[in-house]
């Protein structure tokens, strides 16, 4: 699926893959993330519930009916991004979660392809809407997302570790 938005150039990878995570990742996983939350001055906390998914993130995003995937260069993690199913507003849609990039592997159009795969294996689960929340810190994340056709629908705040708040993103994707 080809998506705009990352104005990307040619990535310098010639082993780059988007695969499904295994249990051996799960330490690459919690690094990547703790890195990125450390740019906005958070801490990755995996005993916050809001982070509970990443824990067990193999049986965790399967438990709920989803995938999680890895962009994969020369033995490193450089994206991640993974789907569960939920019912909203009695919808089954896919709602899309941990999407992160490391910092050297930005503007080379990761994100678009790990997001055009989530909603590609959306739409194999017959999935026509695709929600994601957001941390109202990401800015760069919230032009990226609308650069993408996902449409702001609100805000929240959570009750976690980084005392964070959280903007609503949606798309349909049939």
């Amino acid at each position: 699926m080809a998506l705009s938005g990352d104005n990307a150039q040619p990535h310098p990878w010639h082993d780059l893959a988007i695969r499904a995570i295994t249990q051996g990742d799960v330490c690459s996983i919690h690094e990547l993330i703790g890195d990125i939350y450390k740019e906005y001055g958070m801490t990755l906390y995996l005993r916050d519930p809001a982070e509970a998914h990443l824990l067990d993130p193999v049986q965790s995003f399967a438990d709920q009916g989803g995938g999680f995937w890895a962009a994969e260069a020369n033995g490193q993690i450089l994206a991640t991004c993974g789907i569960v199913v939920q019912n909203e507003d009695g919808i089954n849609e896919a709602l899309l979660k941990s999407v992160y990039v490391a910092p050297q592997a930005r503007r080379y159009g990761l994100a678009s392809r790990m997001v055009g795969h989530a909603i590609d294996n959306a739409r194999d689960r017959e999935l026509t809407r695709m929600t994601l929340w957001t941390d109202t810190r990401f800015i760069a994340a919230h032009r990226f997302y609308e650069s993408l056709g996902f449409v702001y629908k609100g805000e929240r705040k959570l009750n976690d570790w980084n005392d964070s708040s959280e903007y609503c993103y949606q798309k349909t994707i049939s």
